[in-house]
């Protein structure tokens, strides 16, 4: 695989999601709600997430030790890995980077999944603001941060985040031991775990829709105008947020999904360089796995002024 594409392209595409995900922070404060609001709250943690993620990934080789550095004779490296590529630090470096980019990866991914709790709680169970920032919202914002955390501070500690061949930036892999492996496993676990929480919520705001469908259907055959204005404001809002909680998670299965595959392969059988498998599923991550944060600004912006007063009118009484 091409060195070049694998630390130049990271490069590229983690500077443009850092880059978007301030610039969701700075829309956020700019906007008059500011943090008083849990979807401006949740999205900026995601963004917070990602601008650490990214920043990281896009360092790609340099936070590696350089080439002369003892670490190379003194664990009988056959070569220096990335040798063609710039590299100015140190194996703690090289730990620090694996910690954000494996850590801002998974609470990113995490609070896409709260964003999508909330969006069912607000939608489906009909609660109000002050409910949910009662009863939900510490969850909503708590629980990322401890599934991303729980295995990265252990990894961190005991040393596992390494260099390898497969990937310009430092990671779990390789998998030398079964204690890695164990990690790397609870990780995808963790990973499942937040895709259920998502299909659910799902499920619950389509049945919402669906139910308001057929009320609508129901006040249109009665010729009751009033109950029916009411109804199609309520659909239209809740199809909007619907669109964009679709669109979040698109993207978020866009940029997860070559790493997930990937790493489930290297999990089962090992990596193979001259397996096209491999050779495709690792250009695809590069290129994508970075771009959570443009992603996320991209939507963010093109719903800016829609989503809160829709969530405000659907909750009126």
């Amino acid at each position: 695989m091409s060195n070049s594409y694998a630390a130049t392209v990271p490069r590229i595409t983690g500077s443009i999601s850092a880059v978007s995900s301030s610039l969701i922070i700075y829309l956020i404060f700019r906007s008059k709600p500011k943090l008083s609001t849990i979807y401006h709250r949740i999205m900026f943690c995601m963004s917070v997430a990602d601008i650490l993620a990214s920043t990281a990934i896009a360092l790609t080789t340099l936070p590696m030790p350089r080439n002369d550095d003892p670490y190379w004779a003194e664990n009988n490296y056959g070569s220096v890995l990335w040798s063609d590529q710039t590299k100015f630090g140190t194996t703690q470096t090289c730990a620090a980077q694996g910690f954000f980019s494996a850590s801002g990866t998974i609470i990113m991914f995490g609070y896409n999944g709260m964003l999508c709790v909330y969006y069912a709680c607000a939608i489906a169970f009909r609660m109000k603001e002050a409910r949910i920032r009662k009863k939900i919202e510490p969850i909503l914002l708590g629980f990322p941060l401890l599934v991303g955390l729980a295995p990265a501070i252990p990894s961190f500690m005991y040393g596992f985040y390494n260099l390898n061949n497969q990937d310009s930036w430092c990671t779990l892999l390789p998998l030398r031991k079964p204690s890695q492996q164990f990690l790397l496993r609870n990780l995808l676990v963790c990973v499942g775990l937040f895709f259920v929480m998502i299909l659910i919520s799902f499920t619950l705001v389509f049945w919402r829709v669906a139910q308001n469908g057929r009320q609508l259907a129901q006040a249109d055959s009665r010729g009751d105008i009033q109950i029916d204005e009411r109804l199609k404001a309520a659909h239209r809002n809740t199809r909007l947020i619907t669109v964009q909680s679709l669109a979040y998670t698109g993207a978020l299965l866009l940029t997860l999904l070559f790493p997930i595959a990937r790493n489930i392969l290297a999990v089962i059988d090992g990596f193979n360089d001259s397996d096209p498998n491999v050779i495709w599923l690792s250009r695809m991550m590069w290129f994508f796995m970075p771009l959570q944060g443009f992603f996320n600004f991209s939507i963010f912006l093109w719903h800016k002024g829609k989503l809160l007063p829709c969530l405000i009118n659907y909750q009126q009484p």
